[in-house]
């Protein structure tokens, strides 16, 4: 990826907002980015392909927009977004995301600090907290249930909605692959871990993820139109994956059929253990993170049959 040599002295941190007909959601995002007077920043909104009023919203506030002529994915979008920013540090959010009070100032000077400490650390996510309602909150839990507790510590992944990186280093691991159009950060994630970096979780600051799913079917069909992306993730980083001592079970359909749901019960299971201190409330949500787990890896199973997962390891195995 070539990225020109910027010069900013004044921008502390570039803020990348990728939106596709985001004209329901992407004003209260930007009111609540604004609404931060105390630090130097840019807001690069990156309009996806829009065909609703997304782009006449964004023109309305001070910001550094690119318009692309088609919808190209988050990858794409977020990978244009850091290319055309002036700051070395990079806070990631959605239009459908509502920040928190003094959000930049919180992540920019803990991020630093943390950098202190670690000078490995790459990224550092914050909390991706639900909006008021049963599904919202079953939605926040099962698909963030890893960053909703009060407790700061060192992950394996990461998730865009709410995140501070540092730039060269993304850059270092090969930005967001635009192959993939979701679960991309944490393929990102991964990436970045290969090259000995860190990755933080800090609930100092965080973000309100407006969904917008407002039924229990919707809530299923995301986990499992999610899982679909899963498969495409594993597909894509395949090779490795089928170096495991275990791979002869890996390439029997029987044996994801009878995993799929002993898989399920342990994450969510360690999804109440590590909030139940924080939310008690999260037990009654058992069922329903255990089925959108399920409905999850379904998804997977679904792309990985289609995509004729056995030929692929064939034609790996005569080409290694």
């Amino acid at each position: 990826m070539n990225f020109k040599e910027k010069s900013c002295l004044d921008c502390q941190i570039s803020i990348i907002i990728p939106v596709y007909n985001g004209e329901k959601t992407l004003k209260a995002c930007l009111e609540s980015i604004f609404a931060c007077k105390e630090i130097i920043y840019e807001v690069i909104l990156i309009d996806d392909g829009s065909t609703d009023n997304t782009l006449s919203i964004a023109e309305k506030y001070p910001c550094k927009i690119i318009k692309l002529d088609k919808n190209m994915g988050r990858s794409f979008a977020r990978n244009r977004g850091m290319e055309a920013s002036s700051s070395n540090y990079i806070l990631f959010t959605d239009s459908d995301c509502i920040v928190c009070d003094n959000w930049i100032n919180i992540a920019l000077n803990t991020f630093k600090e943390q950098q202190k400490k670690d000078n490995l650390l790459s990224a550092m996510e914050g909390r991706i907290l639900p909006l008021k309602g049963f599904i919202n909150k079953c939605d926040a839990f099962a698909g963030y249930g890893y960053n909703q507790n009060l407790k700061g510590r060192y992950h394996m992944h990461f998730c865009t909605a709410n995140l501070i990186a540092d730039k060269e280093k993304i850059i270092e691991a090969g930005c967001f692959n635009e192959d993939i159009r979701d679960i991309e950060d944490q393929d990102l994630g991964y990436r970045l871990l290969e090259k000995g970096y860190q990755l933080f979780y800090e609930p100092s600051f965080s973000v309100i993820h407006n969904h917008t799913r407002n039924s229990f079917r919707y809530f299923l069909k995301h986990y499992y139109d999610w899982g679909k992306s899963l498969g495409n993730f594993f597909d894509i980083r395949y090779k490795n994956l089928r170096k495991v001592p275990f791979s002869y079970f890996l390439n029997n359909i029987a044996f994801y059929f009878l995993m799929i749901p002993v898989f399920s019960f342990f994450i969510s299971a360690k999804i109440i253990w590590i909030n139940y201190s924080y939310d008690w409330s999260v037990i009654f949500l058992f069922p329903f993170i255990f089925l959108s787990k399920i409905a999850y890896r379904i998804g997977a199973l679904e792309f990985m049959k289609n995509k004729n997962i056995n030929k692929l390891l064939k034609k790996q195995k005569e080409s290694s």
